[in-house]
């Protein structure tokens, strides 16, 4: 089974992934430089996803609630894999753009139309599953993960740096963690408060677990008007 390389945490290595599969080009991920209100003004809207890059350790594997391993039908889920490397930054890409189907429109013949078309009645296990053996999307990842501006770690080096997507489903702030039992609800948002709301999570609970740590990366899924 050949091993995913890590995603960078970057907008033009995460966009020329996301846009020659089938990504509109008027949405684009963005980086969120601040949390204060004034930067977080200049990150374009509607915002329909977040992106958190953040350093995994054993409080945040504690801190996972039991969550029912079969989330709801409205809800995109899909987990990671053992064996599969670092694919949790394509993972939450998926997941972002799994819950956002009703906001973005996809040509037929795109290959996410064709993904999410072909794993619409599928399990979590079984989306992972089909992902491993997804030469189409791998090549793509690979190709998009050479193209970072940090040196490119070994594909079965050991990160300890883990993506995860933030959507709102159904007026639901959902935490989508492909290494998690299902998707986590964290309470009400709206589209037009999802990147405050997102950001005040992040904060306070992921933040909060690695106060010393500078290593976390935010990003936005935006939409141009």
């Amino acid at each position: 089974m050949p091993r995913w390389l890590p995603l960078e945490s970057n907008p033009d290595v995460v966009n020329a992934f996301l846009h020659p599969l089938g990504l509109p080009q008027q949405y684009n991920v963005v980086d969120v430089f601040g949390f204060d209100p004034e930067m977080l003004a200049f990150v374009p809207r509607p915002v329909l996803a977040v992106f958190l890059l953040f350093p995994y350790t054993d409080a945040d594997e504690a801190a996972a609630p039991a969550q029912d391993a079969h989330p709801a039908d409205s809800l995109f889920f899909m987990k990671q894999r053992p064996g599969i490397g670092n694919a949790c930054g394509t993972i939450a890409a998926l997941h972002a753009l799994g819950n956002t189907q009703d906001k973005i429109h996809y040509a037929p013949d795109s290959y996410f139309a064709r993904l999410f078309a072909r794993q619409r009645s599928m399990t979590p296990e079984q989306r992972g599953d089909d992902l491993i053996a997804d030469q189409e999307l791998a090549g793509q990842h690979h190709e998009a993960a050479a193209q970072g501006q940090t040196e490119c770690p070994h594909e079965d080096a050991s990160v300890d740096l883990h993506f995860i997507a933030f959507a709102c489903v159904n007026g639901t702030l959902y935490e989508f963690d492909g290494l998690k039992a299902s998707p986590i609800p964290h309470g009400h948002t709206t589209p037009e408060s999802l990147l405050e709301d997102a950001v005040a999570l992040v904060k306070g609970t992921f933040m909060a677990r690695s106060p010393d740590d500078p290593r976390f990366n935010v990003m936005a899924l935006s939409a141009e008007n």
